[in-house]
């Protein structure tokens, strides 16, 4: 139950206050639909994990979510330019190697998802 489960996220980020704090992510369409129709103004990211071009997953909403969320591996030039171009922010997940971050730093993404971000912030701050 999309609707039921997404008015209590967004009830609970609103009782908090940090709508503007939030991004939720979601592999559901259904889900981040449900999510939207709640709250146009949230931001919403599309979490990818298939090997189905960018605007086949997009297709899959009725709008244009604020972040495209892939697996780092497929991520290259090509999709973080694509993506500037349709303003939509790429965040990547699980990225958990220093090398690997390295990478995704340079590419430019907006966000990366990590289970280690003790790593990533030595990384950056070093930047």
């Amino acid at each position: 139950h999309p609707e039921a489960y997404a008015t209590l996220v967004v009830n609970t980020i609103d009782s908090l206050g940090i709508n503007d704090r939030c991004l939720l992510q979601s592999f559901d369409p259904a889900m981040l639909e449900a999510l939207h129709a709640l709250d146009p103004d949230l931001d919403l990211a599309l979490l990818v994990e298939n090997n189905d071009d960018v605007a086949t997953n997009l297709g899959r909403l009725s709008f244009s979510p604020s972040a495209y969320s892939p697996w780092f591996g497929v991520v290259d030039d090509a999709l973080v330019r694509h993506l500037r171009e349709l303003d939509i922010q790429l965040v990547v997940w699980t990225v958990n190697q220093e090398n690997d971050m390295q990478r995704m730093i340079a590419l430019g993404v907006d966000g990366i998802i990590t289970d280690h971000p003790d790593r990533l912030l030595r990384l950056l701050e070093r930047e």
